[in-house]
């Protein structure tokens, strides 16, 4: 009777322990995406049909999901916008590097024209600047050989720089010369504001050490000193760069407007009156005295030689010896 038993037992234990077919495929369905936190699916709601194909994810846009290997391609990431799928690429570390370093340029220009009018270029130039939000450093104006010409040295905003120029040659009916210099600075730049961190750090520590760390007289004038020498050139690095920043920032202008002066042929002489002649006669045989009196006083020491000159011949050669009786 055991036996019996036993060969009834078995076979239906085997049939109970044995999973459904159905059980047996949702259990593989479930383990070619396994529930992470990264790619956990999202259940839709029943009204709203998914896109045939398309595995809906809960990603926030721009961030990147790295699933299980074998799954989705590690480089990607795929993220459902408007029911499509939009491929993000990380950022390489040469673009991050390009993105931190900026272009520092100094903008330079040295122009020469003729205008038509100096005072009128000078008024219009000056309204030129101001729309521009400019300003004049120094100016001055002089007249030479027939020549009126200005200087100015205009500072511009970096973005203002190609507009401003553009309005001012519209004043020349003439143009001697037109150049323009541009400086790339970068590298100097990050290397004084490199240097610049490295010293400020130097002067903490020494700070640190005077207060905290100094015990005899020696000890303090050595880190006084220490700090005295790297304050030093911590201003003059921050001057410089406080320079390249201002060069940088404000372009520089240097404008020469000259007016040619135009000569007319000399105007016919008009034919003087006998009473005019006679007015200028006076007048010239006027001039002339005037002068001569000058002259005559100008030779003032001569006339001191002639009277020396008289005395030594009135007592040597014009006085005769007396007679002896």
């Amino acid at each position: 009777m055991n036996k019996k038993f036993f060969a009834i037992a078995i076979p239906l234990f085997m049939v109970a322990c044995s999973p459904s077919a159905e059980e047996s495929s949702f259990s593989s369905k479930k383990d070619v995406y396994p529930p992470t936190e990264n790619n956990a699916a999202t259940v839709m709601p029943t009204d709203e049909k998914p896109t045939a194909g398309v595995f809906t994810a809960n990603i926030p846009e721009g961030n990147t999901v790295i699933p299980e290997p074998g799954v989705i391609p590690q480089t990607l990431t795929d993220t459902i916008i408007g029911g499509g799928t939009k491929k993000i690429k990380d950022k390489t570390p040469d673009e991050e590097k390009e993105k931190a370093v900026q272009k520092q340029i100094i903008q330079t220009a040295d122009i020469k024209i003729q205008v038509k009018s100096l005072d009128h270029s000078a008024d219009t130039i000056d309204l030129i600047v101001k729309k521009y939000g400019a300003y004049i450093s120094t100016a001055n104006q002089q007249t030479s050989n027939g020549v009126a010409e200005g200087r100015m040295c205009i500072r511009v905003r970096q973005e203002n720089f190609s507009a401003l120029i553009k309005d001012l040659m519209k004043q020349s009916v003439f143009t001697n010369f037109k150049n323009i210099r541009t400086d790339d600075v970068s590298a100097e730049y990050v290397d004084i504001e490199s240097r610049l961190k490295t010293k400020k750090e130097v002067e903490a520590r020494y700070m640190e050490i005077l207060r905290n760390k100094a015990r005899t007289i020696g000890e303090v004038l050595q880190a006084e000193n220490e700090i005295r020498v790297v304050h030093e050139e911590i201003e003059a690095k921050t001057g410089r760069l406080n320079l390249l920043k201002d060069q940088v920032a404000y372009s520089t202008i240097n404008l020469e407007f000259y007016q040619q002066t135009v000569f007319t042929n000399e105007p016919a002489k008009v034919e003087e009156s006998y009473v005019s002649d006679l007015g200028t006669a006076f007048g010239t045989g006027w001039t002339f005295i005037k002068k001569m009196v000058l002259v005559l006083t100008y030779i003032w020491p001569f006339y001191i030689f002639l009277f020396v000159l008289y005395l030594v011949l009135r007592r040597y050669v014009f006085t005769k010896p007396k007679k002896m009786a």
